[in-house]
């Protein structure tokens, strides 16, 4: 059996066991995730309103010893943040939380997915312990921490508004950025992106 379904069928025991759901409603969400092709069991029955993501955290956090934590107002040090790419932190939905002696607490809505685990160590390098919240919540955070290139540009090009002025011209010969930039290494930064927006021909500036 491979180790993602056995990761599933934990998961559907560890439900089954402290009576979340019933064998038949298992049953359903198994055979409704061979069908869809959906990786997740969890997925399935949150969607399926057999569980709640409050009771995916609880019993996970039960079965598998994992604290179980709330991302809401919690402010992550922006040295740990930085230990894991955005890139990996979107693909996997987690977030670094704390870095304490060598290991780096991971929240996490699937603490029992393996290969993330050792992916995120492979990437940082360090000892990773689980921890889980919801999922819409570590989504909320991430989208709280992270930004879009085009969210950045327009927010950096409106707070700058009332004193800077931007020109672009672009006629396949001359492109032009006027901001002031003398001191004010902010606005070097927007020049920066607004510079690269052009190049990439970013069409919501």
């Amino acid at each position: 059996m491979a180790a993602k379904e056995q990761e599933q069928n934990q998961l559907g025991r560890m439900l089954l066991d402290m009576g979340i759901i019933a064998q038949a409603q298992l049953d359903e969400a198994v055979n409704l995730q061979e069908m869809s092709g959906v990786k997740r069991l969890g997925d399935i029955l949150l969607k399926m309103g057999f569980v709640r993501e409050e009771e995916l955290a609880y019993v996970m956090g039960t079965k598998l010893n994992l604290p179980v934590y709330s991302l809401k107002n919690v402010d992550i040090p922006k040295n740990v943040l930085n230990l894991i790419p955005e890139k990996v932190i979107r693909k996997h939905c987690l977030l670094p939380f704390s870095l304490e002696e060598g290991t780096l607490t991971v929240v996490m809505a699937d603490p029992l997915d393996i290969l993330v685990i050792d992916d995120v160590q492979y990437q940082t390098g360090y000892q990773v312990r689980e921890a889980i919240d919801a999922e819409s919540e570590i989504l909320e955070t991430i989208s709280r921490y992270f930004q879009t290139a085009s969210e950045e540009i327009k927010e950096a090009v409106d707070t700058l508004a009332s004193q800077t002025q931007v020109e672009m011209v672009d006629s396949g010969t001359k492109t032009a950025v006027n901001l002031e930039e003398k001191d004010n290494p902010t606005v070097a930064i927007v020049n920066n992106l607004i510079a690269d927006a052009i190049r990439l021909k970013a069409s919501d500036i």
